[in-house]
């Protein structure tokens, strides 16, 4: 999913995705003193609209990081017994919430094939049923998660033929 490409926490230099959030959280930094107040109403509803495109891309970035996390087992190698009770803690989360979460990373960023499940517990049953449409859409901003979670669920219930 991410290449590590040679940089490391010990110095190698910033990560892409380490660059991206910091870039991210500058701007909305800038962001906080900014008020809506002269904004007509239907420019108030048009960034109103792109606010929550903005969230739905953020997410997207939030569920893939989270996918990989997953896969690689991070949470056990934290010392937590899954990434769902890890992010539940680190992130405080209801249980629920989190494993919803954690299953719908998988369902958006399928893992890569690997030969090893027991290596790579996301690479077995929930590698199945990805969703390219769903997370082109999030990705796009044109839904949100609430939308991806009620099709991710609405695709666990098929039967798997379907």
């Amino acid at each position: 999913m991410f290449e590590d490409g040679g940089y490391s926490s010990g110095g190698g230099g910033v990560h892409p995705v380490v660059g991206v959030l910091d870039a991210a959280d500058a701007v909305l930094a800038d962001g906080r003193e900014v008020h809506a107040r002269g904004l007509g109403d239907e420019d108030l509803a048009e960034v109103l609209v792109r606010a929550h495109a903005l969230a739905a891309k953020q997410a997207e970035l939030f569920l893939r990081l989270l996918a990989e996390a997953d896969t690689r087992d991070l949470g056990r190698r934290l010392g937590a017994s899954s990434t769902t009770a890890w992010l539940r803690d680190a992130l405080r989360m209801r249980p629920g919430t989190a494993k919803t979460n954690v299953d719908l990373a998988h369902r958006l960023t399928p893992p890569a094939p690997v030969e090893d499940y027991a290596a790579n517990p996301a690479a077995g049953p929930r590698a199945s049923r990805s969703m390219p449409a769903t997370h082109t859409a999030l990705t796009a901003g044109e839904i949100s998660t609430d939308h991806a979670t009620v099709i991710s669920k609405t695709m666990a219930r098929l039967p798997p033929d379907v």
